[in-house]
């Protein structure tokens, strides 16, 4: 380039391009740019077109659009390209007319007249609280909709009101099946949330499996959920995932690509941090000050619980033949078969001048439309027209008739089975299980979903609790029926929330996945707090309460888990037994003993492999996640059915402890991704839990390599300890020598981390290491634990309930009735106090998460555990308790 400066260079840069040579230089080296650029020109010209063709014919039908005013006036001007183009060009067009705003839509409206018709009239019927929708026109194949303002609410309870109204309007699309219904879909409209786009009413539903093949996969237990709308914040599995639902905040930090020294030949695309606008979706008082949803979280469940009251009167009358849906019968819904996301990065990467060079480079990115035809195989049949589509610079764009299972794409072309269940049926089917019980699982949902709004500011503190303490009276027999009692309440609970049907059950709850805060996912296969714990926990529940329905709700979670498991045979992609394939394992073990069914055992048996082909890549290496985990359950599956395949693999998992462990003048241990700078001492992470695994291999084989590390473990921890100034937990960095404060003030009890898990750790050593260190080690452990871990929360994982059970355990372990008593004593102090107010192990006390180590499942637990421990099996230390099963 020719110039003196960079401002002159791209000034030549610029007249070169615009000259006949520049533009043959172009067109020779990006073949498809001349013939993109006239494509897409005509495209705009034909829609223009005819746009303007029919808001000439149709403008004098416009006035309903326009409040206060009988006539639109003259169109002073208009902008194109509003949200996503579909259909050759298309898009939402914002006219500005002389007497106010309103927009075209380039599709049928009719979808969105017949809503606002069932809002009328579900009002005429006194459906509280009442609903508003936008006014529009429909025109067949396109349509007007009149602009819907942001306007400010009055005062504070307005608020209050527009907040009620928005949990009805989760009610009414839970029941009509909508999805999308996003933050750009939504507008605060003084005390009304107005939704402005619905495409996405009565979505049929999806299964994995090929709707043309219905009986050759089972889709488990019919499962529909409030957050499936949209309106709520639900499961963000991606890293870096926002909340993008019409309760989100907005405002996130992201990162894309920006312009920089514009006008020069510096000019580029830069990475930069931006930050996302606020939206239209939250209401706002007239100084513009947002009124966040979390403060009026109340609001919204009374709403909704109103409004599903209502429709559950009304069900009657829910009908499409000659109900208050036959509106909808013969209408046209817009089916999602990708996230629009998906597309939007696809056409980014078509429009890149790296993949206007060839058609070749263009079909590498189309290939990426394969992405999923495994898990969704009806994909392979929809590549073609959403191939096209992207091609011609639209976002593909299917739709279906209410009633039907087929979908158009945007030339009419149609592909027959994409859906298992049309949207009417999926309708009819939530209608149908409109009930008092599905109302406590939809308002559980709800409730749990909107915690994930509260910010940490806004976490109520935990109340201080004084240290739990025996209950008054010796009555043995009283304390074990109270703790059996409330294990069967909570047990009643966690069935009152599952969805069941076709042999499985399910349930929804909040989960962290690796997140700051919890969002409502449903319930997955790990042993922490998923599936197969809740199981252990009906298992033992129906074993000691002789009631069928509990033992019932363990044989449908098992198959529910044995589906997932056929299905997705890497959903369990670690070793550990927390997260990963060995605590499916131990699960088995722990159901083949309770239950005395060795196919169980071989169940069990058959994870083995799945263990060896993961071991090499572990990186954990710890309890909870790794081979240290792993290892202690291979090790009672051993126990129970000695092999030589586990065995083999009891050696890898050695060797592979053996490989990882880093040694120095203190002892051994291991780097962890949980502690990626030192090693700690604990349980759950740390050289308590692998220090056992380690030593329980030994003691089985004689390995004294092994044993060796085992020792060498214990001495680093028992450093670290006296370091920390008689401190276990390992989350405390080393005390000052100047620290004259009591030690206990500031020691933290927990199973993952402190006293209770590295008491648990060394009940499981071997005999050949309890020596006197070893005694004064559980000594202390108790005695912490005793005296100071029996406050706070209440869950297994670092809660009272795993605190407890350590001395549960202990005495147990001792045959030592009257210790067995005292913690019977203290349990039923625990149970009086605070039942049914459990706090489980989420950030604030509002959460209620269902499964073992955080939730309702295991504090259920610890009370089976309290009721008859020498049944019930020690989960925390992974112990299927008494060899019950003949050995093979």
């Amino acid at each position: 380039m020719v110039g003196n400066t960079p401002q002159q260079r791209h000034e030549y840069f610029l007249d070169w391009i615009d000259s006949a040579a520049g533009r043959r230089e172009l067109d020779d080296r990006y073949h498809l740019l001349s013939a993109d650029i006239a494509a897409q020109a005509l495209r705009t010209e034909a829609f223009l077109s005819r746009f303007a063709r029919r808001l000439t014919a149709d403008r004098a039908q416009l006035a309903p659009l326009f409040a206060h005013s009988d006539a639109p006036g003259h169109l002073l001007d208009f902008d194109c390209g509003l949200g996503d183009r579909h259909d050759h060009g298309g898009s939402v067009i914002d006219l500005r007319f002389e007497h106010g705003r309103a927009l075209y839509k380039p599709r049928s409206l009719a979808m969105d007249g017949a809503y606002a018709a069932f809002l009328a009239h579900l009002a005429e019927h006194d459906i509280e609280p009442v609903q508003a929708a936008a006014t529009t026109l429909d025109r067949g194949d396109h349509g007007y909709a009149a602009w819907i303002e942001h306007r400010p609410l009055a005062d504070e309870q307005a608020a209050q009101r527009y907040y009620q109204r928005y949990g009805g309007l989760t009610a009414i699309a839970y029941a009509l099946a909508c999805t999308d219904l996003h933050l750009e879909n939504l507008i605060a409209c003084g005390e009304y949330p107005i939704v402005i786009d619905l495409e996405t009413v009565l979505q049929p539903w999806m299964t994995r499996a090929a709707a043309s093949q219905p009986a050759t996969r089972s889709i488990g237990p019919y499962a529909p959920s409030v957050v499936f709308s949209g309106l709520l914040p639900g499961g963000r599995n991606e890293a870096g995932a926002q909340d993008l639902s019409g309760l989100a905040w907005a405002e996130y930090r992201f990162d894309t690509r920006r312009a920089v020294d514009a006008g020069s030949d510096q000019l580029r695309l830069a990475p930069t941090e931006s930050v996302a606008p606020p939206g239209r979706n939250l209401p706002h008082c007239t100084d513009g000050r947002r009124i966040a949803p979390h403060l009026h979280s109340e609001a919204i469940v009374d709403g909704f619980d109103r409004t599903y009251c209502g429709l559950l009167r009304l069900k009657p009358k829910l009908n499409f033949d000659d109900g208050l849906l036959a509106p909808f019968a013969s209408l046209r819904t817009r089916a999602l078969l990708r996230s629009t996301h998906i597309y939007a990065r696809l056409l980014d990467a078509l429009s890149h001048p790296q993949h206007l060079q060839s058609q070749q480079q263009r079909d590498a990115v189309l290939a990426r439309l394969e992405v999923g035809q495994r898990e969704w195989p009806f994909l392979a049949r929809t590549r073609a027209a959403e191939r096209d589509a992207l091609l011609r610079g639209d976002v593909p764009r299917f739709t279906i008739a209410v009633g039907g299972t087929d979908v158009e794409d945007g030339d009419g072309r149609r592909i027959d089975a994409v859906f298992a269940r049309s949207g009417r049926d999926e309708a009819r089917r939530r209608l149908r299980i409109l009930s008092e019980r599905d109302r406590q699982r939809q308002t559980y949902a709800l409730a749990q979903s909107l915690e994930s709004l509260r910010p940490w500011s806004a976490i109520e503190p935990e109340r201080d609790c004084a240290q739990t303490r025996a209950a008054s009276g010796s009555d043995d027999d009283a304390h074990r029926g109270l703790a059996l009692d409330t294990a069967i309440a909570l047990g009643d609970e966690l069935l009152r929330l599952s969805f069941n049907g076709r042999g499985e059950r399910a349930w929804f709850q909040p989960e962290y996945r690796n997140r700051p805060e919890p969002s409502l996912a449903p319930m997955g296969l790990t042993l922490y707090e998923g599936l197969p714990g809740v199981m252990l926990m009906f298992a033992e529940l129906g074993a000691q309460s002789g009631l069928p329905r509990f033992t019932r709700a363990a044989e449908t979670t098992l198959a529910a888990c044995r589906r997932q498991l056929r299905e997705d045979p890497r959903a369990l992609a670690s070793v550990g037994p927390w997260s990963g394939c060995s605590g499916w394992m131990h699960a088995l073990l722990v159901l083949a003993r309770r239950w005395q069914r060795a196919d169980l055992l071989d169940e069990a048996a058959a994870v083995v492999p799945w263990i060896a082909e993961r071991i090499a890549a572990d990186r954990d290496l710890d309890l909870i996640s790794g081979a240290a985990g792993a290892l202690l359950v291979l090790l009672e599956l051993q126990r129970l059915r000695p092999d030589a395949q586990t065995l083999a693999v009891i050696d890898a998992c050695t060797a592979h402890l053996i490989e990882h462990a880093q040694h120095g003048d203190d002892g051994a241990w291991w780097i962890c991704p949980a502690s990626p700078e030192r090693g700690l001492s604990g349980f759950a992470h740390g050289n308590a839990g692998i220090g056992a695994a380690l030593a329980g291999h030994a003691a089985l084989s004689g390995d004294e390599a092994a044993l060796q590390l085992a020792r060498d473990a214990l001495r680093y921890e028992r450093n670290a300890y006296r370091q920390r100034g008689q401190r276990w937990y390992d989350l405390f960095e080393p005390a000052a020598e100047s620290d004259d404060k009591p030690d206990s003030a500031r020691d933290v009890h927990s199973w993952c981390h402190g006293a209770p898990g590295v008491g648990f750790a060394r009940l499981l050593l071997p005999e050949s290491l309890r020596d006197a260190a070893w005694h004064e080690d559980v000594r202390e452990c108790i005695a912490s634990t005793r005296e100071s871990g029996l406050s706070g929360g209440h869950c297994l994982c670092h809660g009272q309930w795993g605190n407890l059970d350590l001395l549960i355990q202990h005495a147990a372990l001792r045959g030592d009735r009257d210790a067995l008593a005292e913690c019977r004593a203290i349990g039923a102090s625990l149970i009086e106090q605070i039942h049914p107010h459990w706090h489980c192990g989420g950030r604030s006390p509002r959460e209620r998460p269902l499964g073992l180590m955080v939730g309702l499942a295991g504090i259920a637990y610890g009370c089976l555990r309290l009721a008859d421990p020498a049944n019930a099996a020690c989960v925390l230390m992974l112990s299927t308790g008494p060899q019950l099963i003949a050995t093979q």
